[in-house]
């Protein structure tokens, strides 16, 4: 799948360029699974999840989804099969504050998606909202506050408890617990795992941390400038990564013991390139310690290294080997 905006400048608004914000993203998803997107800000993560959703159409390439009567292309439906298409797959959002009207009530806020589909109303409306606060660690009460009477944490539940009204196959979270504090984000990770466990929702969990995700998913797709650079299962990816970004990622993130320390914390070199003017041949060689001439010149392909776990990088079986001998790659 493919996402590309045109850059417009002067009053005639003239197309100068492109912006590559997903550029050639293939990944699929099984019922019950949860997929793991980490990335850098401006990755693309935040736009496939667009893309997912319905909210943007794709460039080029599709999103099926896997209703009742099968395979189906989302782009392609319309009127009473895309309301019914869109049942199926929900959002939690980054900063749950954003997308709620101060001057509704929570309970009006949860009740609004099963309003709007017509699909509850009057005392049975009121029940399964009341439902929803306590499926999501809520009191009764809380229905009758406005949304800054919450804390957080209690906001990013009724973002949850919204997106759970219409009962979704597919749940995406954006970086749902980036903006909590550390004490509130295992609540709501837990939270998380055990309606993913108790509604057998498949899932997909988009976050900047790769054990953060690694607790969540099933397996981790790794994008960089709006490519899939590493793709696998999650247990591997995290601790046996074969890309040099992904490992980049795992050496920038802090550590709680010394003797946890292995190889840093080092942040990633350099900066994430202008995906207006992406770099030639592999789209990582300028920040990467092991890029020789064939990076400058060809990009690599997505291809399986061992069962399972794919990569994106021309010298993925020597960074698998060296790993394996235990050094520092």
């Amino acid at each position: 799948m493919i996402k590309h905006y045109p850059l417009r400048r002067g009053l005639l608004h003239r197309a100068t360029g492109t912006l590559r914000a997903v550029d050639g993203v293939d990944l699929e998803l099984s019922p019950g699974e949860t997929l793991g997107l980490v990335g850098e800000s401006g990755s693309g993560k935040s736009t496939l999840a667009r893309l997912l959703m319905g909210l943007e159409e794709p460039t080029s390439g599709t999103v099926h989804l896997r209703l009742q009567g099968g395979l189906v292309d989302f782009g392609k439906l319309r009127g009473r099969d895309l309301a019914g298409a869109r049942r199926t797959v929900q959002m939690v959002f980054q900063n749950p504050a954003s997308s709620m009207n101060p001057h509704m009530s929570i309970r009006e806020i949860i009740a609004e998606p099963l309003r709007v589909q017509g699909l509850a109303r009057g005392q049975e409306l009121k029940s399964r909202v009341q439902d929803l606060l306590v499926q999501v660690g809520l009191l009764p009460r809380h229905g009758d506050l406005s949304p800054r009477a919450l804390s957080g944490g209690q906001l990013q539940r009724v973002g949850i408890a919204r997106a759970l009204a219409l009962k979704p196959r597919l749940l995406i979270a954006d970086e749902p617990v980036s903006a909590l504090d550390v004490s509130v984000q295992s609540q709501v990770l837990n939270l998380l795992m055990e309606l993913r466990e108790s509604m057998g929702l498949s899932c997909i969990f988009i976050a900047h941390n790769l054990h953060l995700v690694r607790c969540l998913s099933h397996r981790i797709a790794v994008l960089y400038l709006g490519r899939v650079v590493e793709v696998g299962p999650a247990q591997r990816v995290s601790s046996a990564p074969l890309h040099p970004y992904t490992q980049g990622l795992l050496d920038s993130i802090p550590v709680n013991h010394p003797a946890q320390r292995r190889r840093g914390p080092r942040a990633l070199a350099g900066e994430i390139p202008d995906a207006a003017h992406p770099p030639s041949g592999c789209v990582f060689h300028p920040r990467c310690a092991h890029a020789q001439a064939r990076c400058q010149q060809e990009a690599p392909t997505l291809r399986e290294i061992s069962q399972g776990h794919r990569a994106a990088c021309h010298y993925a079986e020597a960074i698998k080997a060296t790993a394996s001998r235990g050094e520092a790659p």
